[in-house]
């Protein structure tokens, strides 16, 4: 080689030698940083999970008192499809009530919210045979728990024809940590960021009822239950590390 070929050869090497260093410097920044976000959300998905669990079997709020009755066991299969990471699932009866009534309370917590498009009730209920009846204007809701949090949702009613027809009513909404609530997916999804970027991932809770009844009655149904699970259940599910960081740093974090 000559010595000309040599110093082309080096001063192409001295060219691509900071590009190449940076390449590996952000290759392992991004492993690392990989690393640390999947230890940060297994973490969160574990309290989310024990959390969902502690709902008690007991909810009462007011005179209104919903009592347990048994687990709705969801799919393996189906959970796995839809990125279902947690989720809390069981039927209650509603007490001092004729004829009885009865609920099933379903939340689903998915740590990446682009996986929730398939619990969104327009899409489930009908890839299950139900055909959607039209929307009315008032089948938007909203309500204030007692701890302030304003849930927001939607009633959708389905029917299933067959040798007896099946009505079921659906009160669905979802909500994101930091005390967000959201009447729709599409809400939610413009406010929530992936998982890859940080996202918290997305929450949705829906309240089932076989047969129909007036809004208002729904309403009333589902802010008793929604009331009932305790506010210590829905600090965990809405805490936000990164507001826990900010608050550090606005008190100082450490000896003053």
């Amino acid at each position: 080689m000559t010595d000309r070929a040599q110093d082309e050869q080096k001063a192409t090497t001295a060219h691509f030698m900071p590009v190449l260093v940076a390449g590996v410097l952000l290759l392992a920044l991004w492993i690392a940083g990989e690393r640390i976000f999947t230890v940060e959300q297994s973490d969160r998905d574990e309290a989310v999970s024990a959390a969902l669990s502690s709902i008690p079997s007991r909810l009462s709020f007011g005179t209104a008192i919903w009592i347990k009755e048994r687990d709705v066991q969801i799919p393996t299969r189906q959970a796995e499809i839809f990125g279902l990471t947690a989720a809390y699932s069981a039927e209650y009866r509603r007490m001092r009530r004729f004829p009885s009534l009865k609920a099933v309370v379903f939340i689903a917590y998915c740590s990446d919210a682009r996986t929730m498009m398939g619990h969104h009730p327009p899409r489930c209920y009908p890839a299950s045979g139900w055909l959607m009846a039209e929307q009315k204007p008032d089948d938007d809701f909203e309500f204030e728990r007692a701890d302030g949090r304003l849930i927001l949702g939607t009633t959708y009613r389905f029917v299933r024809e067959g040798v007896i027809t099946a009505e079921l009513e659906v009160a669905n909404g979802f909500f994101a940590a930091g005390d967000r609530f959201f009447r729709s997916l599409g809400d939610a999804r413009r406010s929530v960021k992936p998982a890859l970027l940080g996202g918290k991932g997305l929450f949705q809770f829906q309240i089932l009822f076989q047969g129909t009844r007036p809004n208002d009655d729904v309403l009333g149904y589902v802010s008793e239950i929604m009331n009932a699970i305790p506010d210590a259940i829905f600090d965990e599910l809405m805490f936000d590390p990164m507001d826990a960081d900010d608050d550090s740093i606005v008190k100082g974090g450490g000896d003053s």
